[in-house]
């Protein structure tokens, strides 16, 4: 286990909204989902690695 390490990542995301009014257009939503789709993804491949919460091992 390595302590006192860190890891920091800024995304800078760009949506160009397709919907009437300022409303959510199809493709903002796409984008939304497929974020939030690779964060989960991510978290879980996290938390599944050994000492993660999910390895099995206690955490």
């Amino acid at each position: 286990r390595a302590e006192g390490i860190n890891f920091n990542q800024n995304n800078h995301v760009v949506i160009q909204n397709d919907g009437p009014n300022g409303r959510a257009g199809p493709q903002l939503m796409k984008a939304v989902y497929e974020m939030a789709r690779k964060g989960a993804q991510d978290e879980l491949r996290l938390q599944l690695r050994d000492g993660g919460m999910l390895s099995g091992s206690g955490g």
